[in-house]
């Protein structure tokens, strides 16, 4: 049994699956483990055009993509926004700071003379304004993209296990997060979304079309992706500490295991939304949040997150032929990993069988 679709069942005298107070448990972190082995391809838009143009200097400078970016270049040199100079074979490509305003001068006229739409008042954007930025978010996607499947992806394929890519409004589009997914299965990599963060686009269908081990987040899913994860092999991975720090809506865990999808829990542990390593905050929050069963938060963090990491062989119980790595907790009650909120409980870990140091 590598990973409990029905997490109701453990609580139940009649599971196969029986956590009593006196259990110890491995615990395998979803995401901070899948940090040392997850090809990350998500990239935030950014919320400047100078950033947003900053974010595209890797891959315009690349000899291997230059190439197949070469309409975007010439795109960007015709609207004035790069300049050239060359460091002995290299060409470099840079920004125009002069240039840049000017063009996003040029768009603020457009609009106010030729569309009637000014700038009235503080904080309003014409939309000439915003049709540029669309226009190079557009480009610098599809430039990243390129560089990403032509240098980054052959390379880490060698080292890592599986291929993640960001599936959001703002991020990567459904036909981009295809595109990348589908050479990171020919290249052998096991398959990962992060979406439903904040809107539905798609990655729940498109996780499932292409047969990927999970789909992270789900704040947004509704009621159709959660009927459609239950009826797939697809490990929904909830995130509520990512939900807390961006004051979000916690996703939908209840309908989720009440419907029969697979549910995973994780930290989401990263420095921008969730900078936490805590999984017992995240079984709190699981608890009081989630509306899960302190059964179920523990199921969820340690057996089917390990089966989303591809290693509940040998990972996320106690059970005859599997490794020992355990985390021994220091409460009179297994249920305080729940309980106790932001208390650290753990007395000692061990790991293949010997015990190691803390700190």
């Amino acid at each position: 049994m590598s990973v409990i679709r029905d997490l109701r069942a453990v609580v139940r005298p009649s599971s196969r699956v029986s956590l009593r107070k006196d259990t110890s448990t491995s615990y395998d972190t979803c995401h901070r483990s899948a940090d040392a082995t997850s090809l990350s391809s998500g990239v935030r838009e950014p919320g400047r055009a100078r950033r947003l143009l900053a974010a595209s200097t890797a891959p315009l400078r690349s000899k291997t993509t230059r190439p197949a970016v070469s309409q975007h270049l010439a795109r960007l040199r015709l609207a004035g926004l790069v300049s050239t100079r060359k460091e002995g074979r290299r060409v470099i490509y840079s920004l125009r700071d002069g240039h840049l305003r000017r063009v996003v001068a040029e768009a603020l006229n457009l609009a106010d003379h030729r569309r009637n739409v000014g700038v009235a008042r503080a904080g309003s954007v014409p939309r000439g304004v915003l049709e540029l930025l669309r226009e190079m978010t557009k480009i610098f996607k599809s430039a990243h993209l390129d560089f990403a499947l032509a240098e980054v992806l052959p390379e880490a394929a060698k080292l890592a296990e599986a291929a993640d890519v960001f599936l959001e409004r703002g991020a990567f589009d459904a036909s981009q997060a295809r595109r990348y997914l589908s050479a990171a299965a020919n290249a052998g990599l096991v398959l990962r979304l992060h979406g439903d963060q904040f809107t539905e686009q798609g990655a729940v269908p498109l996780a499932i079309e292409l047969g990927a081990r999970s789909v992270d987040h789900l704040e947004a899913t509704g009621p159709d992706g959660i009927a459609q994860l239950a009826a797939s092999d697809v490990t929904g991975v909830l995130l509520p500490t990512a939900a807390l720090f961006l004051d979000r809506p916690m996703p939908p865990a209840r309908a989720l295991v009440d419907a029969g999808a697979f549910v995973a829990l994780a930290t989401d542990f990263n420095p921008g939304s969730s900078f936490t390593e805590s999984l017992p905050l995240v079984c709190s929050l699981a608890a009081t949040q989630l509306h899960l069963s302190p059964a179920e938060a523990l199921v969820a963090t340690t057996v089917n997150a390990a089966h989303v990491l591809g290693r509940a062989d040998r990972k996320g119980r106690i059970a005859p032929g599997y490794d020992a790595d355990l985390t021994l907790v220091d409460a009179p009650d297994w249920r305080y990993l729940a309980y106790h909120l932001g208390h650290d409980h753990v007395a000692a870990v061990v790991l293949g069988g010997e015990r190691a140091e803390l700190g």
